[in-house]
């Protein structure tokens, strides 16, 4: 029997660690394109190195790895890891899909309506 609640409880890890929700803050208004860009990924599980891609009508157009993460859970941050991604270097007005894992969010880039 301990070995059986020994496999299930690793099973168990093994599904919370692939299937962690990352949550992506950005600017919902947009982002002016000459300005510095940058959006946060918040998440239960260290998701350091992991790939992101932002893509303009399917076609990649910048891609990096996720940094560090800045900060854990505090009174201003909800979950343990905190990584802020800088995409400054996209400079091209238009609208744009930001993906990390199974997360994904939509970037306008232009001149934001408020």
């Amino acid at each position: 029997m301990k070995h059986c609640s020994s496999f299930f409880l690793s099973v168990l890890l093994i599904n919370v660690v692939a299937f962690s929700e990352v949550y992506i803050r950005l600017n919902q208004a947009g982002y002016l394109p000459v300005r510095s860009k940058s959006l946060v990924l918040i998440s239960d599980t260290d998701i350091k190195d992991q790939r992101w891609v932002i893509e303009k009508n399917g076609e990649k157009v910048l891609e990096g790895a996720v940094p560090e993460s800045v900060a854990g859970t505090g009174n201003h941050t909800s979950h343990p890891f905190n990584h802020i991604v800088d995409f400054t270097t996209l400079e091209t007005s238009g609208q744009y899909t930001f993906k990390v894992g199974e997360a994904t969010a939509d970037i306008n880039m232009g001149h934001p309506t408020f």
